[in-house]
């Protein structure tokens, strides 16, 4: 599932007035696209079998039980453009791991309301890096230096040394793409040496030097 367009999502008050309430519990992954500020009330509350979502970096907000009892929700990613999250946004979940791109003191000082999250068993990485690269493609470093790229389409093509993870090259030991990512543009993984295994199943097209400099 997509969400996309600009500003702040509807709030559902009764969650069986979404849309896409018919088909919930065949929704695995959710990416939230460039422009969405504000994820309102209950948006995907009860989606079992959501196991993934991808935030852009302009959601500042996370609303009132938006992804409460999404059981098999073990790990998510928080941008550092997030400032708020609501009573019960995970709450009941099965979040396990939280991953924040910014530091310690950035994460002290988001507003996060009682019973958020589970509860305080949750381990909370901090420093943990993500962005998007192409119209539908969001990228995220994970500890252990996994690289992943979700969404669908085309990673982006940049000049060597300008992909956005570039700086964190040395780190970086692994790269997972989702299935939906067909193509690769250029120089996109270049001098990732740390990399050993080059993930090119189910690409239709690879880009000039996509992989070079990667042992």
């Amino acid at each position: 599932a997509r969400v996309w367009g600009s500003g702040t999502t509807y709030s559902y008050d009764d969650p069986a007035t979404r849309p896409w309430s018919s088909v919930l519990n065949e929704i695995d992954t959710v990416i939230i696209e460039e422009g969405i500020t504000h994820l309102n009330s209950n948006l995907f509350k009860e989606a079992v079998n959501l196991n993934k979502v991808v935030f852009s970096d302009t959601v500042v907000s996370i609303g009132f039980s938006a992804f409460i009892q999404c059981y098999n929700l073990k790990t998510v990613t928080i941008p550092k453009s997030v400032k708020n999250i609501a009573s019960g946004a995970f709450y009941s979940s099965g979040l396990q791991e939280l991953n924040y791109a910014g530091t310690e003191d950035e994460w002290a000082a988001v507003k996060i309301k009682e019973n958020a999250f589970p509860n305080d068993s949750v381990v909370i990485n901090f420093g943990i890096s993500s962005g998007s690269s192409g119209e539908n493609v969001r990228w995220s470093i994970a500890d252990g230096g996994v690289l992943h790229i979700d969404g669908t389409g085309a990673v982006d093509s940049y000049e060597r040394g300008s992909a956005p993870w570039y700086s964190e090259r040395e780190q970086i030991k692994e790269i997972v793409l989702a299935d939906g990512i067909t193509e690769i543009g250029d120089y996109a993984f270049a001098d990732l040496t740390g990399v050993t295994a080059l993930p090119t199943d189910g690409l239709t097209s690879i880009g000039e030097g996509a992989f070079a400099g990667c042992t």
